[in-house]
């Protein structure tokens, strides 16, 4: 959701933005060659958010004030900024012509009606070249679990996480091998393994770093995270950062267990290998 800057349609427009660490390409089996992926919407931002290069059919480019600082710039038409918040102002934004209440940070590529028909491709294997590390579960999130409020102050007993908080039994924690708290992850498939219920050092959970997220830590929308009212998660600086993805592995081809988050530099601080990962 980063291309959005403001919505006329919603007021809860979600923060965090999501950067690709990874070239992805697709096969047909898992010893067939593989066809590198293109992702037209990161070409579109690398190529639009600081240039004035001519633009799609249906495009207008809007010039912000290059005095504004990122915190003012929030204020422009209403709107939120939410566009990479460990960079500089973006000099412009965008509308569309079939949509002229809603501005983007750059043009999405949309189809153009008369390009050819192209056949879509079928690739049931998927692979990339990412590191890995292991950690462990650290019990499932709770209502009860001790956390802050959305003042940042630590919860009284019994009460209660912010309003809008998501609180999802089908999450759990998770730990490194020193016991400090790394994240969570979000399985794909319900209920939960007894083994999650609590902290588990008998249990390896291998992680992959595809994408590297962040949301502002002063977003009230932090509170839709599973972690986010929890008093583990770090929140110092301005943003909270994140690598997630769950896999495991049959017969040398690695399946996703499932998405989560764990904290950037404490990820940063394990020990990471290397691998070529094959992916269902």
């Amino acid at each position: 959701m980063d291309f959005i800057k403001y919505e006329h349609s919603s007021n809860n427009t979600p923060p965090d933005c999501v950067q690709p660490l990874v070239q992805w390409q697709h096969h047909l089996t898992p010893k067939s060659s593989g066809v590198p992926i293109s992702c037209n919407w990161r070409i579109n931002r690398d190529r639009y958010l600081h240039t004035a290069e001519e633009l799609p059919s249906g495009w207008e480019r809007h010039s912000i004030d290059p005095s504004l600082l990122p915190s003012e710039a929030s204020d422009v038409d209403g709107s939120d900024f939410v566009f990479d918040h460990s960079k500089s102002t973006p000099k412009c934004f965008y509308t569309h012509r079939n949509a002229p209440d809603e501005q983007f940070w750059y043009p999405l590529p949309l189809p153009d009606p008369e390009d050819p028909f192209t056949v879509p491709i079928y690739a049931p294997f998927i692979s990339s070249r990412t590191r890995r590390a292991r950690l462990f579960p650290a019990g499932r999130l709770t209502a009860d679990q001790k956390g802050r409020n959305n003042s940042n102050r630590p919860l009284k007993p019994n009460e209660l996480p912010p309003c809008g908080a998501t609180l999802s039994e089908f999450s759990f924690s998770i730990r490194d091998g020193k016991g400090s708290w790394a994240g969570v992850l979000l399985p794909n498939k319900e209920p939960l393994p007894e083994w999650t219920h609590s902290a588990n050092e008998t249990v390896e959970l291998e992680l992959v770093e595809i994408p590297l997220g962040n949301i502002p830590n002063d977003s009230m929308d932090i509170y839709e995270l599973e972690e986010g009212y929890l008093e583990e998660r770090p929140d110092t600086g301005d943003t909270y950062e994140y690598y997630h993805v769950w896999i495991e592995w049959e017969d040398g081809i690695a399946y996703r267990k499932g998405l989560g988050r764990m904290v950037k530099d404490r990820w940063e601080a394990q020990d990471r290998e290397w691998l070529d990962m094959i992916l269902d």
